[in-house]
């Protein structure tokens, strides 16, 4: 099976480690569709609270590190879902 570059999976190419069961299966597809599992958004799937997580220190935390790894620790630093 030939997969696109949508299908791979982070873990592969970034050495990140979030702390939760369930990253390893991430792919770049799903940080593109904004579906990684980490966010502060309500944790139901079908939320339309699109701005939940625009408010909070993390989101400030994140926009205002001037590296990246602040802004991976801001990022990593939510809760995640399954």
């Amino acid at each position: 099976m030939n997969r696109g570059s949508g299908d791979l999976q982070v873990v592969d190419y970034l050495n990140v480690d979030v702390g939760h069961a369930g990253w390893d299966a991430v792919t770049f597809g799903n940080v593109l569709d904004m579906a990684t599992g980490i966010g502060d958004n309500l944790p139901e799937p079908d939320s339309f609270e699109i701005y939940a997580n625009e408010s909070g220190p993390s989101f400030r935390n994140f926009y205002l590190a001037p590296t990246t790894a602040g802004k991976l620790d801001a990022a990593l630093s939510e809760r995640y879902y399954p």
